[in-house]
C-alpha cells in the first residue's frame, strides 16, 4: 500500500466518507427523500466550492486529539484538493481515480482508488455529495435527512459490508447549499469531526 499503514489511511482519508441511514417505513421514506432531493439540488447549484476547515481526530492510537487546519477546494465533477497548513504543510489532490499527496519535504505519494475498492467507494460518495448527485449517493448508501436549527442534517450509513469494516456512521450538517460540518464515526468508535467555515463559491 502506497500510503502506508491502515491507521494512516484512515487518518488521511476518513474525512472523505459520507453515508445515509435508511428510514423505516415507506411513508417516512417518501417525506425524507423529498427533503434530501432539495438539499442535493441546492448543493449542486455551485460547481466550485472553497472553504476553510478545522478537523479534530480522536483515535485509540493517539494520546490526545489531533487538530488539523487548512483549506478545501472542490471543482465539478471529480476534483478535490485538501491543503493542510497545521500541524504540517501537505496537499492531498483527488482527480478522478488518482489521489496525489504532496508532502512538506517535497516528496509525493500516489494512490489509485481502482486498486482499493473500499477507498474507491468512499471517494465516489464524497464527490457525489459535493456535486449534488442524489441518485449516485442513493445507489451506494442508505439515506436519512432532517431539518435542524434552520438548516439540515444528513445521517449516512454504508450499504456495502466491506465499507462497514471501516465506517459505522456519518453525520453531515449544513444550511442551504453549504456543508458546515462532517462527523465520521469509524467501526471502533474513533471519529473525525471536520468543521467548515468561510465558504466561497
Amino acid at each position: 500500500m502506497i500510503i502506508g499503514t491502515m491507521n494512516k489511511q484512515k487518518k488521511r482519508l476518513g474525512w472523505l466518507l459520507f453515508f445515509f441511514l435508511l428510514p423505516a417505513g415507506q411513508q417516512l421514506y417518501a417525506a425524507v427523500a423529498a427533503d434530501f432531493e432539495r438539499i442535493m439540488h441546492e448543493i449542486a447549484a455551485s460547481r466550485k466550492k472553497t472553504a476553510f476547515f478545522v478537523e479534530k481526530k480522536v483515535a485509540f492510537y493517539l494520546d490526545e486529539p489531533l487538530i488539523s487546519k487548512g483549506k478545501l477546494y472542490y471543482e465539478y465533477p471529480d476534483k478535490l484538493e485538501k491543503t493542510l497548513v497545521s500541524p504540517v504543510s501537505e496537499k492531498q489532490i483527488i482527480h478522478g481515480d488518482e489521489i496525489k499527496i504532496l508532502k512538506q519535504d517535497g516528496s509525493e505519494e500516489h494512490v489509485y482508488t481502482s486498486d482499493h475498492p473500499g477507498i474507491q467507494s468512499v471517494v465516489s460518495a464524497f464527490l457525489a455529495l459535493l456535486s449534488g448527485d442524489a441518485d449516485r449517493l442513493r445507489a451506494m448508501y442508505a439515506v436519512s435527512s432532517f431539518k435542524q436549527n434552520g438548516g439540515w442534517r444528513l445521517e449516512l450509513e454504508p450499504a456495502d459490508e466491506n465499507i462497514k469494516k471501516w465506517i459505522k456512521h456519518i453525520e453531515v450538517k449544513g444550511k442551504k447549499g453549504k456543508i458546515l460540518s462532517i462527523k465520521v464515526i469509524e467501526f471502533n468508535d474513533d471519529y473525525t469531526l471536520t468543521t467548515l467555515y468561510d465558504h466561497e463559491e
